[in-house]
């Protein structure tokens, strides 16, 4: 279950089949990243369904635009996705890994048209260096020991593979987290790397990447303008309708399985509930609903407010960190919208979440 709206072969076999698995290695390891479980785990029955939000689809178009260029253009076209906490910027990642999977041909030689991977937490040059060299395939990427050696190497084995993109996730880790120190070394290093192998990086992080662009004219001057990955606004008629449907298909999914929900969206406010819980944030609201799925498996019962405020409790925050004390499932609490209901939502996903409202004088009443 997904929040990047691929509806590809791998998401329509998961219902019907059961999914095939390469054996090589480097090509395991995309499929695990892209479909979000491994060979011999068995995947909860919401996780072949797939939802596509208006900036996912125009992140995944721009990434399909610069790899469509000319050689000698990809790499002054990099793609930049930023946003807050659970807004899938990671599913976007592995949206374009399914769209471009890796593949070996007819003389087993190895393809990979889409590279990707997670910013090291800490990432000084030589680390990003044999991240790269890693997601590759590049089975000596340990042994690789000097600078030149190393961007050598990439240059080769990107030519190689057919190297037409490379994703960087979690790329805020070049920024510390008050959001002022950047890895500029590293940024440098990128940019020599870019230099050679003439492809588009796909930058995805948490807002405060930014800085490293501000910091960097030219790496900056690479890439084209930021596409933000936000959480929906309940205010916005398309988003609230969009959050109701998304809701809407996945509880359909609970109803197949167990008979109709005893959860109405429609029934007492129940809709605004979900979505103060989960902030309007679609990677939230997966969670809370992969769990309650998983409660739904143990227990042999249908969906209930019950199960959904218990999911709830256990992803976003226990009752005592809300206002008041009261989570939004809570039969007390007032699901009416409000300037307060609505500044609850916006606190999920947060540097602080629902507790720093619930010191408040007041809280939400």
């Amino acid at each position: 279950m997904a929040g990047d709206g691929s509806k590809d072969k791998y998401s329509k076999k998961q219902e019907a089949e059961p999914l095939e698995w390469s054996s090589d290695p480097l090509i395991r390891h995309y499929e695990e990243f892209s479909r979000g479980f491994k060979k011999n785990e068995e995947p909860i029955f919401t996780e072949h369904l797939y939802f596509k939000l208006p900036w996912m689809a125009e992140a995944e178009k721009a990434v399909e635009d610069v790899m469509a260029l000319p050689s000698g253009a990809r790499a002054e076209h990099c793609v930049k996705a930023a946003g807050g906490t659970r807004a899938s910027k990671t599913s976007f990642q592995r949206a374009v890994v399914r769209r471009h999977p890796p593949y070996r041909d007819k003389h087993n030689d190895l393809h990979i048209p889409y590279a990707c991977f997670k910013t090291p937490s800490t990432p000084s040059p030589a680390a990003i260096d044999l991240s790269i060299l890693k997601a590759l395939g590049e089975p000596a990427w340990k042994m690789c020991k000097g600078p030149v050696e190393r961007l050598s190497r990439i240059a080769e084995v990107s030519e190689m593979v057919g190297l037409l993109g490379l994703g960087l996730d979690d790329f805020q880790h070049l920024v510390d987290t008050r959001g002022e120190r950047v890895q500029h070394a590293t940024l440098d290093r990128l940019k020599e790397i870019g230099d050679l192998i003439k492809v588009p990086f796909v930058y995805s992080g948490l807002t405060r990447m930014q800085k490293a662009f501000e910091t960097n004219e030219q790496c900056n001057g690479r890439t084209e303008s930021t596409i933000r990955f936000r959480r929906l606004d309940w205010e916005y008629e398309p988003d609230r309708k969009r959050f109701k449907s998304i809701a809407r298909k996945i509880i359909a999914e609970f109803d197949k399985y167990f008979g109709k929900s005893e959860f109405d969206l429609d029934e007492d406010g129940n809709l605004f509930r979900l979505y103060i819980s989960v902030g309007g944030l679609i990677g939230n609201l997966i969670r809370v609903l992969r769990v309650a799925a998983a409660i739904c498996i143990k227990t042999k019962t249908r969906l209930t407010v019950l199960t959904l405020r218990e999911a709830v409790v256990k992803v976003i925050a226990k009752s005592s960190s809300w206002p008041n004390q009261l989570d939004p499932f809570d039969a007390k609490f007032v699901s009416t919208v409000s300037t307060e209901t609505l500044q609850i939502a916006q606190s999920i996903g947060a540097e602080k979440g629902p507790a720093a409202m619930s010191k408040r004088k007041g809280g939400c009443k």
